[in-house]
């Protein structure tokens, strides 16, 4: 149900660091939802930057942007603004992961319509979402769409009371992805002794297990069939132009993602761990769940 389109094997196979992937994912979170949230200080949805410690987006005069390096000059690590009525100097907001959790309890804030078991208030245009019963179709209209690399196709809603707070369910549940076609165009890297490269990104899409803590009720067994196509290229960065890639790298696959209830999200094999209610989120290191930012 919460699938995340695993770019990163794609980074790993080319060697890049999966650390380095968590943090540009977090920054992109970040300033995807801050433009959702606030979009009369971050209109449009300008190039993401990295200079220095900084990963950030200018917004005419404004900036915002994540400090990734507590060594640096600046006291804290986490989000930042400057520039227009946030002053002249850098303005301090809060850790990245307290301003994730900030930004995501806004955007269920203004999420009128709970009908739909799909939270994709942030998804670019072009994605249809059409609802029948305990189904959900997700295409893209026989279109290749670019997507942030941060974006999950079905984020689930957590069940909310007559305030709008998310209600602890109790509900862990596990969704598990399938893949019925796949294509990778564009790529036609060849590296001894390594899987190639469509391979080891639709093995990690399998793979890529999600388990949402406090889930509703009706999230369980609900199936999300995709038909979609992604165009990749920018997600890619300065990999699009590795030898052997021919840009547009473009990924296509069909498959389903099923939720199942579970006793424990925390003795599962899950990739990443959601609390719906607290906003916490865990990835799954080497078989331990370390909290993020921790």
């Amino acid at each position: 149900m919460k699938f995340s389109i695993a770019l990163s094997a794609i980074c790993i196979v080319l060697t890049t660091s999966a650390a380095q992937a968590d943090i540009i994912s977090d920054c992109e979170q970040v300033l995807d939802d801050a433009q959702q949230v606030y979009p009369e200080y971050f209109p449009s949805n300008p190039e993401t930057q990295f200079i220095g410690p900084w990963c950030f987006r200018r917004y005419g005069d404004v900036y915002a942007g994540v400090y990734l390096d507590m060594q640096g000059a600046l006291t804290f690590e986490g989000v930042y603004t400057l520039g227009g009525p946030f002053g002249g100097t850098p303005l301090y907001i809060d850790q990245t992961s307290n301003v994730m959790t900030m930004l995501s309890s806004q955007l269920r804030d203004n999420i009128d319509d709970q009908t739909a078991i799909c939270n994709n208030t942030s998804i670019p245009s072009g994605f249809k979402y059409t609802r029948d019963g305990d189904s959900t179709e997700v295409t893209t209209q026989d279109q290749c769409l670019e997507l942030p690399l941060t974006q999950t196709i079905c984020e689930p809603f957590p069940e909310l009371d007559e305030n709008k707070q998310a209600i602890a369910t109790g509900i862990h549940a596990l969704s598990q992805n399938s893949i019925s076609e796949f294509e990778l165009t564009g790529v036609n890297v060849v590296l001894p002794g390594v899987p190639s490269i469509p391979d080891a990104l639709k093995q990690e899409i399998i793979n890529d297990q999600q388990c949402t803590i406090h889930a509703s009720a009706e999230y369980i067994e609900h199936q999300v069939n995709t038909d979609i196509c992604l165009d990749i290229t920018e997600q890619l960065g300065s990999f699009a132009t590795y030898p052997g890639m021919t840009p547009p790298i473009t990924m296509y696959f069909a498959g389903n993602t099923n939720a199942t209830r579970v006793d424990d999200c925390f003795k599962t094999d899950a990739s990443t761990i959601t609390n719906l209610v607290t906003g916490e989120q865990w990835t799954n290191q080497n078989g331990s769940f370390i909290k993020d930012s921790e």
